[in-house]
């Protein structure tokens, strides 16, 4: 053990809230919240009612804990948005104003620190999840590979929800169906597809009367696990990675949320062509936001390279100037380029024209240009 601390994960899914914690001397993460308090469907809240619920958790769990939260960690199943994450950051620093970190993870994210943190035979091939909720069924597939010494774990998903629903588990004529249906759909998911381990959650699995055959068919020749505690465990596995040594080996997880690629800009730097990177790989999409300036040599263009971290993917990118004003052609002119993530799916590439002293002005004009941040990872 490094140092003392309390890790508080939260998870937020379409079905209920959950929330997991661990502290020192504990050799894992434990669940807190009652399978009974399960009070949380999106489509039935707003995020105003949501975070009156989240308040109403997180006091019982400072009370039961009897400590303060040093990390909490949310996790949830969409993308986060901007309004509603800071509406929870100020919940949390307002009822626990120790709190040194917070953090927003993806599902995605929060199953694979779960899946990481399990024994090593548990995921010598991918690993697969389901999350069968209100809103319908959720697949993810996590793909580790090793590289520079480095565990990367790739985690890509797909939306069932067409086929396997619980809005059709109205009858037991209908539950044969969804049966017949969900074995259909486990044969095109994982046929051809080495899968260690799979994992199971959400309401729709905790009672399974209705996929007899579709889970026998899961469980051949692979370990099946069903339970609550997914999501709001992985999160606060994620949250123990700095108090804990040990814990898992290095890894970077590459999911929704994260970003894809490494994205470097061609520089000179002292004679010599370089790169300087704009933004890191595996990065939390609303922690990207980087800036460098310097001045342009040679053609009016800025040339971006993103670098996968699987297989030999590299990608080039191109951004023309000219808009940006006479001397930028003339080799006179100081740029700008910012990097930020919107959302979880773009990084906005915004390069300004900071003008070269009293021999050139400043530019109002912008040009942007939008990269998709898309996961290359089939399911």
């Amino acid at each position: 053990m490094e140092k003392m601390g309390l890790v508080v994960g939260i998870d937020i899914s379409k079905d209920a809230i959950r929330l997991a914690y661990w502290k020192n001397g504990m050799p894992g993460p434990e669940m807190l919240t009652d399978e009974e308090d399960k009070e949380c469907f999106w489509s039935r809240n707003t995020n105003d009612e949501l975070s009156e619920i989240i308040k109403n958790v997180v006091c019982d769990a400072l009370k039961r804990l009897g400590e303060a939260f040093d990390k909490v960690i949310f996790t949830m199943p969409d993308a986060i948005e901007p309004k509603f994450m800071t509406s929870l950051e100020s919940l949390i620093e307002g009822l626990c104003p120790t709190t040194s970190e917070i953090r927003f993870i993806s599902h995605s994210e929060s199953s694979a620190h779960y899946s990481l943190n399990q024994k090593k035979e548990l995921r010598m091939n991918d690993v697969a999840f389901f999350d069968f909720s209100r809103a319908g069924l959720m697949y993810r597939r996590m793909h580790v590979a090793n590289s520079g010494g480095k565990i990367n774990a790739l985690v890509g998903q797909k939306d069932c929800s067409g086929t396997v629903n619980m809005e059709l588990l109205t009858s037991a004529e209908m539950k044969k169906m969804m049966d017949e249906n969900f074995k259909v759909l486990l044969g095109s998911l994982l046929d051809k597809q080495q899968i260690s381990t799979v994992y199971l959650t959400g309401e729709g699995f905790e009672n399974e009367d209705w996929a007899v055959e579709s889970l026998n068919m899961l469980c051949k020749k692979r370990r099946v696990f069903k339970g609550g505690n997914l999501y709001a465990v992985g999160a606060c596995y994620m949250g123990m990675k700095s108090f804990v040594s040990g814990l898992a080996p290095e890894y970077r997880v590459f999911c929704e949320g994260r970003t894809v690629y490494e994205t470097c800009v061609e520089v000179i730097l002292n004679g010599e062509r370089s790169e300087a990177v704009l933004v890191p790989a595996s990065k939390l999409w609303y922690e990207a936001d980087n800036t460098i300036e310097g001045y342009l040599s040679g053609a009016s263009k800025v040339v971006l390279t993103l670098r996968s971290y699987f297989g030999r993917e590299v990608l080039r990118e191109e951004i023309m100037l000219e808009e940006l004003g006479a001397n930028v052609s003339e080799r006179m002119a100081r740029v700008q380029i910012k990097a930020t993530m919107p959302n979880t799916e773009e990084l906005l590439i915004s390069i300004s024209n900071l003008g070269f002293g009293e021999f050139a002005p400043k530019s109002d004009t912008k040009v942007e240009r939008i990269i998709k941040n898309d996961i290359f990872f089939a399911v």
